[in-house]
């Protein structure tokens, strides 16, 4: 009777432990799952920003303005009456490097002294 007295306690204790410990899991495991539905929540909004300023562009490129300047500078297009003038593309000037001394610096410092 005194053995079962102190097993009971101890039984209970185990199980209470036991508990606590699987709620501080599901806690744990619950706020984990919080932050992948937050991050997944921070890259809708990042598409869904991207989709509008694509969705922007695209009227933009649709408009009648847009289409004809396309056609003016790329296709090199006019209107009836117009005259297309093409330049020359300017050309970079070559600069010339100095020629590379493959003395040895004591030969240089000989001849800038002597």
């Amino acid at each position: 009777m005194d053995l079962s007295r102190r097993v009971i306690p101890i039984f209970l204790l185990i199980i209470a432990v036991t508990l606590a410990i699987n709620f501080i899991r599901s806690w744990i495991h619950l706020n984990s799952r919080g932050d992948i539905i937050e991050q997944a929540r921070i890259r809708l909004e990042k598409k869904e920003a991207e989709r509008d300023g694509l969705e922007r562009k695209y009227a933009g490129i649709k408009s009648a303005p847009y289409i004809e300047k396309q056609a003016r500078e790329k296709l090199n297009l006019a209107k009836p009456g117009e005259v297309v003038i093409l330049l020359p593309p300017i050309t970079p000037v070559v600069s010339v490097s100095p020629p590379i001394d493959h003395r040895e610096n004591w030969e240089k410092w000989v001849d800038l002294f002597l």
